[in-house]
């Protein structure tokens, strides 16, 4: 072993043999209110395991107010000696939140979203995308309730139609489907005047050019789940987590930064291609985006017709307007499409019908947790289809015109086709 090894392990050794004598009261004091707890709030299961309820909680209680470990075995490492109470009273302490001056935005007190993406590390992509359908789910479902969901009309009889996005790529489609719900959900219950958004890793990026940046203590951040295309023939799953501009420490700023990185890219793809494909190379005139029109009236009360015709608003800038009546029977009409029950299965090879798994609390089926997940598919194919729609009739009003305008063009020049 190396001699500086041996060194600090017995310096390690010695001051622990001083710390465990001065805290020998604290843990005895710990242990008495910890068995206390589980000989008031512990159950034995049906399966014969010990279930405690309120142990987490107990945990955090008892860790207030001292330092994290980490930090202790961080200075420990980096000085060859534990600290002194001088020096752990200077430390951060759990539960207590620092002072302005000495908050890190890497740290567990900076970070406010650590406790979520740890949890969410530990987790499969199969089972984060479970749980986001689960959890998704039921936000929506009880905004439906509420009267709340961003698709249903407020006071004027018009529904929220301004997009949810992220401001790293507000030239792409906006946020669609589930996820546009869900995060105008978000948006609406923290009172955040606007519908943009952007990554975690994202603002870690904006800190590094700007340190005043950071998440604002308290925030939490929200989680979808994404289908990113990845190449030319190829997309991936990706769960990311987000935050509203609004929960940043300068909005503006943060903007701006983004802008900042957006030009910068353009202006080195543009290069990059003139480079290979010459100096004469000229990136594309944008193309434009046709006007939808001022207002569309809900015409179905389907939750899928109707979802389409609400993220066709979205998309094309345009009011949604709805009545009492149909938002009522779309709310009803959707609720139930969000708890339908999962239909029996057939064995192809037997013709055997398996029915579907009862719920043990309710006595009722087991209800298709992807439900919302179907509904949002089909709603997306409804935009498309009724966005289409709408164009064919836009082009065929304007046709009249045109052909008389061609009529006297003709006429003018003295022949005819």
């Amino acid at each position: 072993m190396h001699p500086d090894y041996d060194q600090l392990h017995d310096i390690l050794v010695e001051d622990f043999k001083a710390t465990l004598a001065k805290e020998e009261s604290d843990t005895r004091s710990s242990l008495e209110k910890i068995n206390d707890h589980v000989e008031k709030n512990s159950t034995i299961e049906p399966n014969g395991t010990l279930k405690v309820k309120g142990f987490t909680k107990l945990a955090h209680d008892l860790n207030k107010g001292k330092p994290y470990p980490g930090d202790i075995m961080a200075f420990t490492l980096k000085n060859n000696r534990f600290p002194t109470d001088d020096e752990i009273a200077n430390f951060p302490k759990q539960g207590e939140t620092p002072p302005l001056e000495r908050r890190n935005f890497n740290s567990k007190e900076k970070n406010m979203s650590d406790q979520f993406e740890e949890e969410e590390q530990r987790l499969s992509s199969q089972e984060l995308a479970f749980r986001n359908v689960v959890h998704q789910r039921k936000i929506i479902a009880d905004a439906v309730k509420t009267g709340t969901l961003c698709c249903l009309p407020g006071k004027d009889g018009y529904a929220d139609t301004k997009p949810a996005l992220n401001i790293m790529n507000p030239h792409d489609n906006y946020y669609h489907g589930a996820n546009l719900l869900y995060l105008k959900d978000f948006q609406q219950k923290n009172g955040f005047p606007t519908g943009e958004f952007i990554t975690h890793h994202q603002i870690e990026n904006a800190q590094k050019d700007n340190p005043s940046l950071f998440i604002r203590q308290g925030q939490k951040g929200v989680s979808i789940h994404v289908n990113e295309k990845i190449g030319p023939n190829e997309h991936e799953d990706k769960h990311i987590r987000l935050f509203n501009v609004a929960q940043v420490s300068n909005p503006v700023k943060l903007k701006d930064w983004a802008e900042q990185k957006i030009n910068e890219a353009e202006k080195k793809d543009i290069e990059w291609k003139q480079t290979h494909y010459g100096s004469g190379w000229k990136p594309p005139e944008p193309k434009q985006k046709e006007p939808g029109p001022v207002e569309i009236v809900c015409s179905s009360t389907e939750p899928e017709k109707y979802l389409g015709q609400y993220l066709a608003a979205v998309s094309m800038g345009s009011k949604f307007k709805v009545s009492p009546e149909q938002a009522a029977e779309f709310s009803e009409k959707m609720i139930s499409a969000l708890y339908r029950p999962l239909e029996p299965k057939v064995n192809k090879e037997t013709g055997e019908i398996k029915s579907p798994p009862i719920n043990k609390t309710t006595g009722e089926v087991v209800t298709d947790v992807f439900s919302l997940e179907g509904i949002s598919r089909a709603a997306n194919s409804e935009c498309k289809t009724f966005m289409r729609d709408l164009k064919i009739e836009a082009q065929k009003q304007n046709q009249p015109e045109q052909t008389l305008e061609q009529e006297q063009q003709q006429s003018r020049s003295g022949f005819k086709i």
